[in-house]
């Protein structure tokens, strides 16, 4: 009982810090005046702070320093390579299954609202990474489910159904995605490793989405 009591501690508490993220972007609207993207964008630095906070009180951010080693960056990159090569493969059904120009739901929200380039990074870059792999992998896979194969595949479709999945397509990106965030974890158990690789998949999409 006491084990069952925990694990509904840690899934409410991960429940209440994807709510809290969720809350400011439900005020994101296309043409959005400037001093609501401002506040927009402090709340979600206040919900990505506040999260690094309840991640260190459980026990979640213990290795940062690893980061610094080259055997870190080395399991950070292999993970990106993979991550992007299960992207690209989502990428491709995509295709076959919309035509050219197809897109996931998700991305296409993010283009059409057409926000400030300082909101669109604090939201993606710094707030989705944190508080994502915090619940998602720390929270729900690592606590809630003791970091076991179930929880690996619990959490990966909790991580595509987030992301708005309409198609085989979209759910192949983002809960292939959720499967190499969780399987890294899984072998790790290193929250760091997961947030770095999100950054960075999410930093070169933001980029592209800037330049193009």
């Amino acid at each position: 009982m006491k084990k069952i009591l925990t694990a509904l501690k840690y899934f409410f508490l991960a429940l209440g810090l994807i709510l809290l993220e969720q809350l400011p972007t439900a005020f994101i609207t296309a043409n959005q005046p400037f001093w609501q993207s401002v506040l927009i964008t402090l709340a979600l630095l206040v919900v990505a702070v506040f999260t690094v906070y309840v991640a260190k009180r459980v026990g979640l951010l213990n290795h940062l320093e690893e980061l610094k080693t080259w055997q870190a960056w080395k399991t950070v990159l292999i993970g990106f390579v993979v991550l992007t090569v299960v992207e690209y493969i989502g990428k491709i059904i995509l295709l076959l299954e919309n035509g050219l120009g197809a897109n996931t739901e998700n991305q296409a929200a993010l283009e059409q609202l057409g926000m400030s380039p300082f909101l669109l990074i604090v939201l993606t870059v710094i707030a989705a990474p944190i508080v994502e792999e915090t619940v998602m992998r720390g929270l729900i896979l690592g606590r809630t489910f003791n970091n076991s194969y179930f929880g690996v595949i619990i959490s990966s479709l909790l991580f595509g159904l987030l992301h708005m999945p309409t198609n085989i397509g979209s759910w192949v990106i983002y809960g292939g995605m959720g499967m190499v965030f969780g399987i890294i974890y899984y072998k790790t158990q290193k929250l760091e490793y997961t947030i770095a690789i999100h950054f960075i998949n999410n930093a070169l999409g933001v980029l592209l989405m800037l330049l193009l």
